[in-house]
């Protein structure tokens, strides 16, 4: 059985992991560091027009499937199809690359980072 501080020391972690956790899908919301500055536009007005899902909502999406941190998120064109690609960084250190529909917020495709 364990003893109330031990009981504290985990309840206490618990909390600082998920604040943590929070504080980094803050910082990667609010500053979108990796889109660059006409990508943010054009994803910013795809979503007020209702066209794109919005990215908070791809990258719970995302991180559903593949459990990780999100580093970076690009959006492009491939054979004329406009994509998300997020970069995620799994528990053992490993770097998945996860394609996303923004439209619909369908992953396309999940694989290890080329």
């Amino acid at each position: 059985m364990k003893n109330m501080a031990s009981t504290f020391q985990d309840t206490a972690a618990g909390m600082i992991k998920t604040a943590l956790a929070g504080f980094a899908a803050a910082l990667l919301l609010a500053a979108s560091p990796c889109f660059a500055d006409e990508d943010n536009e054009r994803a910013r007005a795809m979503v007020q027009k209702g066209e794109f899902i919005p990215l908070v909502e791809i990258i719970k999406r995302v991180q559903n499937a593949q459990q990780g941190d999100v580093l970076e998120v690009e959006i492009y064109e491939e054979d004329g199809r406009t994509l998300y690609e997020l970069d995620v960084l799994d528990r053992n250190d490993e770097l998945h690359e996860v394609m996303v529909d923004p439209y619909t917020g369908e992953i396309v495709r999940m694989a290890p980072h080329r």
